[in-house]
């Protein structure tokens, strides 16, 4: 009796134990022990996987800093090559004015 109610307890319907398996203490804690070292090895490799993709990046970051570099040394040295054209052209010019007002 609960509080003027009857209660009946029924044993557990057998079907409901279908989706049930025994299994031992060891295995369970040689699968945990397998999980753990699985993704203790997923870690490992997730950060092997960061460092290599780092050192990727940077040996890209150096090539692109060296042709950068490159790039610019030959851009100065064109701009000083035509500085030195356009000079003489501008004394070229000169001398013909001076030998044509001669």
């Amino acid at each position: 009796f609960l509080g003027g109610v009857e209660v009946v307890r029924r044993p557990p319907d057998p079907a409901s134990f279908l989706d049930v398996v025994l299994v031992s203490r060891a295995d369970m804690e040689e699968k945990t022990s397998a999980m753990a070292d699985l993704v203790n090895r997923i870690g490992e490799t997730e950060i092997q996987s960061d460092y290599q993709l780092h050192l990727k990046d940077q040996e890209w970051a150096d090539k692109l800093k060296k042709l950068k570099d490159e790039m610019e040394a030959a851009r100065s040295a064109s701009e000083s090559r035509f500085e030195a054209l356009r000079r003489k052209k501008e004394q070229a010019e000169l001398e013909a004015v001076e030998k044509g007002q001669s």
